[in-house]
């Protein structure tokens, strides 16, 4: 009885250790899909929006007193997913809209904002190269991470992981930006409707073409966000 329950210990082991990524990526594919018919309904009441986040970092924050572990991504690209009715495959894209620089919480907590001149620099660089390179590459987005740790903490640093499922630091004293990036859904932030009409008074003054015919009233929406 022993020998059997051995070997079929064996064969089962065999089987789970096959099986396990299967599941994981089944129970992705399910997330994913559940996720796009619901970006897809645009819920007014509470409205997601799904992004790639880049430089997952973590630090010790103190807000109102009370001390808590930070870990975000510093940049966040906004995203979408889109089905191919012939495979049913999920394809993620990013969306033609600026890279963000997530700095509310160290604003929210009082951490020092990085000087002007780094300010600049960010933003020539976030300009030129965030917005249309940035890829799964982290030479494509190193220089702004190294800038951003080493400005918004003296003592930061930057760590680029490169071994296979190893963990974001433990939040400390000092900030760490690393270069992991993340795939995360939250709530869209109020002002995306204001974003929308930005995009869209920017392409107007840069001179794009206009359909022919009447006048019509623009509704911004998911899809306009990305396609002004």
């Amino acid at each position: 009885m022993s020998k059997v329950l051995h070997e079929y210990i064996a064969l089962w082991n065999a089987w789970a250790g096959e099986e396990r990524p299967r599941r994981k990526t089944i129970a992705l594919y399910a997330d994913l899909f559940s996720l796009r018919h619901q970006l897809a309904a645009e819920e007014t009441a509470r409205p997601q929006e799904l992004i790639w986040g880049v430089g997952i970092s973590s630090r010790k924050l103190t807000f109102e007193r009370a001390e808590f572990d930070f870990e975000y991504p510093l940049l966040t690209q906004a995203a979408e997913v889109a089905l191919d009715e012939m495979t049913m495959s999920l394809e993620i894209r990013p969306r033609a809209t600026d890279t963000r620089v997530e700095l509310d919480a160290f604003v929210a907590c009082s951490v020092p904002e990085p000087p002007k001149s780094s300010g600049r620099r960010a933003n020539t660089w976030r300009g030129t190269r965030i917005t249309r390179s940035l890829r799964f590459d982290p030479a494509s987005f190193a220089d702004v991470l190294k800038l951003a740790a080493s400005n918004l903490d003296s003592f930061g640093t930057y760590r680029e992981i490169t071994a296979e499922n190893e963990p974001v630091p433990p939040a400390g004293e000092h900030l760490v930006v690393t270069g992991l990036w993340v795939l995360l859904s939250r709530p869209r932030s109020n002002n995306y409707l204001f974003a929308d009409l930005k995009r869209l008074q920017e392409a107007l003054q840069s001179g794009c073409e206009l359909p022919a015919g009447p006048l019509a009233l623009v509704t911004p929406s998911s899809d306009s966000a990305g396609r002004v």
